[in-house]
């Protein structure tokens, strides 16, 4: 973790590009969780619901710590949603959970004499979101959508695989299968443009209330307008894009059309273990 943190800190201190994206964005969306789970002694998870519980306790973790670090702003601290106040707060915040997890339990570990079998199935899953991505790319390119079209047949055709052969489609890919299918449909339609798309959402009120709270440094509860304020209270739409963008060091509308269908596509998965389950 210490190892991992360290990374982290390098690559937004030396600004390396994409390594400063992909360190960052994995480290701050799994390891807070992580570290809450075994804090807790949450031991006999298996991995989907390691990796469920990881995300949504870091995307809290961020979401409160972003509150907190905010409120720096009370003692002076002009931009307190900066990305050095930011990794500052987050860090301290992320040793201390490593020093009580290590006191907690020195010797528990999560995978103990588990293995992740290696498959050409699960490769080939992998490739879809990639095809779903390239063939946004080519609409906006050319005109052109026969790539998103295979997409779409690809999906159905792996559902109906699914359904009939578990010799093709093992149950224990279903997790992945699931996954996969959620990043690809929301990537295809998130790509599709070089802006936001927000097909008849909210979201250009809630990208203008988080490049507000990028622009100030800060999170405000009183905004100079009116008509705003019921998007204002959530903070999951105006600190933690900010933290996001910052920390990262990415272009805004990347972090709603890249990082967010990401973490929504894990709700599909946190749904499907549910159903499992029940």
């Amino acid at each position: 973790m210490l190892l991992l943190q360290f990374a982290a800190i390098l690559t937004v201190v030396f600004d390396i590009p994409v390594a400063r994206q992909v360190i960052c964005f994995s480290y701050f969306t799994f390891v807070p969780g992580f570290i809450f789970l075994k804090i807790m002694k949450l031991q006999e998870l298996d991995l989907v619901e390691v990796i469920l519980f990881s995300v949504g306790g870091s995307i809290a973790f961020l979401m409160l710590s972003g509150i907190l670090t905010n409120e720096l702003s009370l003692l002076g601290v002009s931009e307190p949603l900066s990305s050095i106040s930011l990794m500052i707060v987050f860090n301290c915040f992320i040793f201390l959970g490593v020093f009580l997890a290590y006191i907690r339990q020195k010797d528990a570990t999560f995978w103990e004499n588990r293995r992740i079998e290696k498959s050409p199935t699960a490769y080939l899953l992998l490739s879809i979101p990639i095809f779903s991505i390239v063939g946004a790319i080519y609409v906006n390119a050319y005109s052109n959508n026969l790539l998103l079209l295979f997409v779409i047949a690809s999906i159905a055709s792996l559902v109906v695989v699914g359904v009939l052969s578990k010799k093709l489609l093992p149950s224990r890919l279903y997790p992945l299968a699931v996954f996969i299918i959620a990043i690809a449909l929301l990537f295809h339609s998130s790509m599709i443009s070089n802006y936001i798309n927000p097909f008849g959402s909210d979201v250009p009120a809630e990208y203008f209330l988080f490049k507000f709270t990028q622009d100030n440094g800060r999170w405000s509860s009183i905004l100079p307008f009116t008509g705003f304020s019921k998007y204002n209270d959530m903070i999951s739409i105006t600190i933690l894009p900010t933290i996001y963008a910052n920390i990262l060091n990415m272009d805004s509308q990347w972090v709603f059309k890249l990082l967010y269908p990401l973490i929504f596509s894990f709700v599909a998965l946190g749904l499907y273990q549910s159903w499992q389950g029940s």
